[in-house]
């Protein structure tokens, strides 16, 4: 291989690499959906069908079922609590920390809002702060919102937090971990071609 090609596959291999190296937060659950491997593990806790069941508040950790070799675990140091549909905790303020088990993560997302001490949403912020320093926070009404992280780091864990107002518990539903999606070989391609022609251009300017 000459030196302007050897150029020229550097630079297709460089186009592809900064492609995917992007890394986006996502407020919205379908365009989340869309920048994912479609092998993930949703977890909506549709077991917790009652206020305070299955947690109660006397304990302080809980293992997701875990699905397609993803799983994590739950943590709150003042222990856990059931809302109907939805993981909460037992003390105001307090977060919950989500440990990532089984196959490596690249793509975390979740509904996440404050609620009062009946369960019910009230207006607030809530943060998503991950392993690799990425955090996003949601400004919102009494309703939950969508967070979602996409990216090229493995996370090892997720820390969800209520900012304010003061006496609010956090929420977490439909709780997605996976893997980001990888461009398809068309793309691939298509990306390497890019690459090429412009370092064609450039040559031929020089």
């Amino acid at each position: 291989m000459n030196k302007k090609m050897r150029f020229l596959a550097a630079g297709a291999v460089l186009m592809v690499a900064s492609a995917s190296a992007h890394a986006t937060w996502y407020t919205n659950e379908a365009n989340f959906l869309a920048a994912i491997d479609p092998n993930f593990y949703l977890e909506d806790f549709n077991t917790f069908t009652s206020f305070g069941t299955p947690l109660d508040g006397t304990t302080s950790t809980w293992s997701a079922p875990g699905a397609n070799g993803y799983g994590w675990d739950a943590f709150a140091a003042g222990n856990l609590w059931s809302n109907v549909g939805a993981l909460s905790t037992n003390l105001a303020e307090d977060p919950i920390v989500i440990t990532f088990t089984g196959a490596p993560v690249t793509a975390f997302g979740l509904k996440i809002g404050n609620t009062d001490i009946t369960g019910a949403f009230i207006a607030g912020d809530s943060t998503v702060t991950l392993s690799n320093a990425a955090t996003n926070t949601l400004t919102q009404g009494a309703t939950e919102g969508f967070l979602g992280w996409v990216g090229n780091d493995v996370l090892t864990s997720a820390t969800l937090t209520t900012v304010s107002p003061a006496n609010d518990w956090v929420q977490a539903d439909h709780v997605y971990t996976g893997a980001a999606a990888v461009p398809e070989p068309a793309t691939m391609a298509v990306l390497g071609v890019g690459a090429l022609a412009l370092l064609r251009r450039r040559n031929k300017k020089a």
